[in-house]
């Protein structure tokens, strides 16, 4: 007679750690295998960036300094009378390097072609001294009051009013309250002499026949200003505009 019961399967005998240790050691290295080229671009473009960070950290860092030692050499140049000279390193900063020393180097030479009435390369030189010293209100500030004052000898007034407001709007603090000053807690100008920004811009003005618009201005400095020489100067001209020195 057959025997129709079901024989009972035997469980397959339990991996023991060796085997089960080799076993995920060849699913490892057929899993390497069928990826290692991707890995292997990642490792190696991540490597690559690594790198090329940390060659820009140095080279950067070393140019600054380079630049720095540049600019330094070209003022001790000039302290001692050898304009020239210094002159040639002043542009070899403002051509191979940028950053705050090709701005100081390019507002120095900006100052020595205004000197010079050169007003388009002035114009130039202060421009790039704006560009590389954005952030640094003394840098950017002084090469836009060069802007403003090429801009005025080249008797282009409508466009260094604008200039000129726009360093009042971006660097003045001032608010000239008695509480504010007699308590210490006036807040202080960005960059030094804004007193001469707002009498360039009365006298713009003037020439733009705004004078209504320049009045408010002749004020402001005097009570913003009042110990400044363009705070007496503002007056005299008030006096002859029939306005009085009153605060605004």
């Amino acid at each position: 007679m057959a025997d129709n019961r079901t024989p009972t399967p035997i469980p397959a005998p339990e991996l023991s750690v060796e085997d089960k240790a080799i076993g995920l050691w060849f699913s490892a290295k057929d899993s390497w295998k069928r990826s290692q080229g991707s890995w292997l671009t990642v490792a190696t473009i991540l490597a690559c960036a690594m790198a090329a960070w940390s060659v820009w950290t140095w080279k950067h860092r070393d140019s600054r300094e380079v630049a720095h030692r540049l600019y330094g050499k070209a003022i001790v140049y000039r302290d001692n009378g050898r304009v020239d000279s210094a002159r040639i390193l002043l542009e070899k900063v403002v051509v191979g390097y940028s950053g705050i020393e090709a701005s100081k180097a390019a507002l120095q030479l900006g100052h020595d072609r205004f000197a010079e009435h050169d007003w388009a390369s002035a114009l130039a030189k202060y421009q790039r001294a704006k560009e590389d010293g954005s952030g640094y209100p003394l840098l950017e500030g002084g090469a836009r009051r060069g802007i403003s004052a090429v801009l005025i000898e080249q008797k282009k007034y409508t466009e260094a009013e604008a200039e000129l407001k726009g360093i009042l709007s971006s660097y003045q603090k001032l608010t000239g309250d008695p509480a504010d000053r007699s308590s210490e807690e006036e807040a202080q100008d960005l960059v030094p002499g804004l007193y001469q920004v707002m009498w360039q811009l009365v006298l713009v003005r003037q020439q733009l026949s705004k004078i209504p618009e320049a009045i408010p201005v002749a004020q402001a400095i005097i009570k913003l200003y009042p110990g400044s020489p363009e705070s007496n100067q503002a007056r005299i001209w008030l006096a002859l505009n029939g306005k009085a020195p009153e605060p605004i």
